[in-house]
């Protein structure tokens, strides 16, 4: 058998419980009916499906199904009836996974977009964990994605006007040197279904298209996953933003920091901004908030 932690429980890949052990209070409970130890085959069963995003109709050649996180991880059954909650469909969970690398184009510089180079880009994955109470699949054909805000959070001075255009599951149209949101809402079709009497797991990434020389972003927004029949489930406010692009941030920070205090102190006043508007916020965000806030 393999252990299978809850989402909201930190990965220990390979680990044997001891019979002494309790887990951590501060880890929260798991979902209810939650199967801590599933059969060994299977072991990092992923689904993978595409979301549609009409900024891809031209780069159908360049998009494999790995570049799209899109992921049904394992399907845990429960069993009793709904926990107080009447909603069909409902959120159980939701975390923020270990940063995985997704397929990204670079260009600028003088190289145009038709000439881009395939790269890697870092996203912080969200993991919504599911729980389906009746006894029919709910199936999820829709994201409704609405955008609160949007900024490219650099005080370097320093830019050679490089893009970063990464294959998210959710891409947010983004003009990153005017920090502007060319749309509010985006609409991303999805196939996942959630089985009857279940708790599913799905785990997409999102980030703004593009990102400019490499800085980050942190964006603001809330979503709602619609089924095929039934009311939408509305995922709270949340923030993120880009591992490399915070990491690009933190070390350069060093170097201009002595000179750059008008703007540190500005966007100190930026991030409060994003941490006051939303309820969940990627360890990304709170980093980038923090090394902003003691520099």
């Amino acid at each position: 058998m393999r252990y299978n932690p809850p989402p909201n429980w930190p990965p220990r890949p390979g680990w044997r419980r001891s019979a002494d052990w309790r887990p951590d209070p501060s880890w929260g409970p798991a979902p209810p009916g939650w199967q801590f130890w599933v059969p060994e085959d299977s072991t990092g069963a992923r689904i993978l499906a595409a979301v549609k995003h009409p900024a891809w109709a031209t780069l159908a050649t360049l998009v494999s199904v790995a570049a799209v996180v899109l992921a049904l991880v394992g399907v845990k059954a429960f069993s009793g009836a709904a926990d107080g909650d009447s909603a069909a469909l409902k959120v159980a969970a939701l975390t923020f996974g270990t940063p995985t690398d997704v397929d990204a184009k670079a260009y600028g510089s003088g190289i145009p977009i038709e000439d881009a180079t395939m790269i890697t880009n870092s996203a912080t994955p969200i993991d919504i964990t599911l729980k389906n109470s009746t006894d029919s699949p709910m199936r999820i054909v829709r994201i409704e994605t609405s955008i609160l805000d949007a900024k490219t959070i650099s005080c370097n001075p320093q830019g050679s006007g490089a893009m970063v255009s990464a294959f998210y599951s959710v891409k947010i149209p983004f003009e990153p040197f005017a920090n502007n949101l060319p749309s509010k809402t985006v609409t991303s079709d999805i196939d996942f279904t959630v089985k009857p009497s279940s708790v599913d797991r799905m785990v997409i990434t999102v980030g703004p298209d593009p990102i400019g020389n490499g800085n980050p972003v942190v964006v603001s927004l809330s979503m709602k996953l619609i089924p095929e029949s039934g009311d939408p489930v509305v995922i709270a406010p949340l923030a993120l933003s880009q591992p490399d692009g915070v990491d690009q941030e933190l070390r350069s920070m060093t170097r201009y920091a002595s000179m750059q205090s008008a703007c540190i102190d500005k966007t100190v006043g930026v991030l409060d901004g994003f941490l006051v508007a939303t309820q969940i916020h990627s360890p990304d965000v709170t980093r980038l908030s923090d090394a902003f806030r003691a520099a």
